[in-house]
């Protein structure tokens, strides 16, 4: 999971996971050793429990953020049209995903057999 992510993110869950594993293989020599219920065993559960949460909030938090990074990008369609507003009449757009921004905003059909178009 922690691979796809950016470096701050992926060193954060990386870390958690760290010490989940660390908590856990405590949590589990204490329990073979027949001190599942001491003092000592409910701490490292509580502190187990605790890392848990916070490493699968960090993980929703990092998914998050991934898609919105992958599929969310405002400035650039928000750019193309007003470049595509903006161009003097008779320039070529060399996108078609120019004029489908285009299209999209001014509810104008456009042909979308061709890469390349004129404003006229």
């Amino acid at each position: 999971m922690a691979e796809g992510l950016p470096g701050a993110h992926k060193a954060e869950i990386l870390a958690l996971c760290d010490e989940v594993d660390i908590l856990s293989r405590q949590l589990g020599d204490l329990c073979r050793a027949g001190q599942g219920n001491s003092e000592h065993a409910q701490a490292i559960a509580r502190n187990l429990s605790q890392k848990l949460y916070e490493l699968k909030t960090r993980i929703q938090n990092a998914v998050v953020n991934r898609v919105v990074e992958d599929f969310i990008d405002v400035n650039t369609p928000l750019k193309l049209f007003t470049d595509a507003v903006l161009a003097p009449e008779g320039i070529l757009i060399l996108s078609r995903s120019i004029v489908r921004i285009f299209s999209f905003f001014t509810g104008n059909a456009y042909p979308d057999n061709n890469i390349y178009y004129f404003i006229t």
